[in-house]
């Protein structure tokens, strides 16, 4: 719980040895994103040799999670209310030329009302003006279309 405002919030607790890059790049993201359906950033903070970034708390946890612990796949109308949330988050982020590059179950989290946001900023991408397209192949391959793990051009 955060002291001043009562708020629960979530720590990423990250050690000193982990890829910085990636974490700059993370709370670089989450720092300029004002969104309710992006997860909420508060802070960060080093203590003890360890990165907190501090969260919004989803207390339902990632959608992964819940298929997960509760073994059963959603139901259409489930990953309907799902995907509406992703896609408006997914607006607000292509609106301001960010990637996210890493979409998938575990990165997308539920709240306690039931809204799905996207977490998870670590591979994202700003364009330029100089550069909008982005031709590096990089994310979870495992949830990444066949022609981009290949890198095949489509005209």
């Amino acid at each position: 719980m955060h002291l001043r405002t009562g708020v629960n919030v979530a720590i990423k607790k990250v050690p000193a040895d982990s890829d910085m890059e990636a974490i700059v790049r993370e709370i670089t993201h989450m720092h300029k994103m004002e969104h309710e359906r992006v997860v909420k950033y508060y802070g960060s903070y080093w203590t003890e040799g360890t990165l907190w970034i501090v969260m919004e708390h989803c207390a339902v946890g990632s959608v992964n999670d819940i298929m997960s612990l509760c073994q059963v796949t959603l139901s259409e109308s489930q990953i309907g209310c799902i995907l509406r949330d992703v896609l408006i988050g997914l607006e607000y982020l292509h609106k301001r030329n960010v990637i996210h590059r890493d979409l998938k179950a575990a990165n997308i989290l539920v709240t306690s009302d039931g809204v799905a946001k996207l977490a998870d900023f670590g591979v994202s991408s700003q364009l330029t003006d100089e550069l909008m397209k982005r031709n590096t192949v990089i994310g979870t391959p495992f949830w990444m279309a066949p022609e981009v793990i290949q890198e095949v051009s489509i005209p």
